[in-house]
């Protein structure tokens, strides 16, 4: 099985293999991926590369769930915009280079992704028909101690049992 993304607004295509083998062939040129092989090729330089990824983190849609590790928020803004059909606006550019690790429940309402967004990072929305708006805020940050680890986690109305299990967390001021 293998993932091929073409999108036309993206400066890139690629094809990544989880399992078989994929021969791409192009221009007088051949290449045959292995599982867990990425190819890419820049449609503005025509620079190709073929890389060792974690295809989950590719193919995961497939099963209702996308996995993104280290993705930059405008990254991920891609793949929500084109899911649930809006534009974001971004009135703080800085927004756009924060970095997320986690998942993506393809089925849950785009509100309820904004909600846990909101919720976990400094970030804050508006939804204005199909356009939302982004916005970064000033948060104090609290330390919780969580089945004997420290964690860093936002200070907001919102109970930490909502972000962790319940009756587990410690809170240390």
């Amino acid at each position: 099985s293998f993932n091929v993304s073409t999108y036309r607004e993206d400066n890139y295509w690629q094809t990544t293999l989880v399992e078989g083998s994929v021969r791409i062939a192009e221009q007088g040129r051949t290449v045959v991926l292995k599982p867990s092989e990425q190819y890419t090729e820049d449609r503005c330089s025509g620079q190709r590369k073929v890389a060792s990824v974690d295809a989950g983190l590719y193919t995961s849609w497939g099963d209702g769930k996308v996995y993104f590790k280290a993705y930059t928020f405008e990254e991920i803004v891609k793949k929500l915009e084109r899911w649930y059909d809006f534009t974001m606006v971004y009135q703080d550019e800085e927004v756009k280079q924060m970095r997320f690790t986690g998942s993506i429940n393809k089925h849950s309402p785009v509100t309820e992704v904004l909600r846990f967004l909101e919720m976990t990072t400094g970030i804050r929305f508006k939804v204005e028909g199909k356009q939302i708006f982004v916005s970064k805020i000033l948060i104090k940050w609290d330390t919780v101690v969580y089945a004997g680890n420290t964690i860093w986690v936002p200070l907001t109305k919102h109970k930490f049992s909502v972000m962790l299990k319940p009756k587990i967390p410690r809170v240390h001021r």
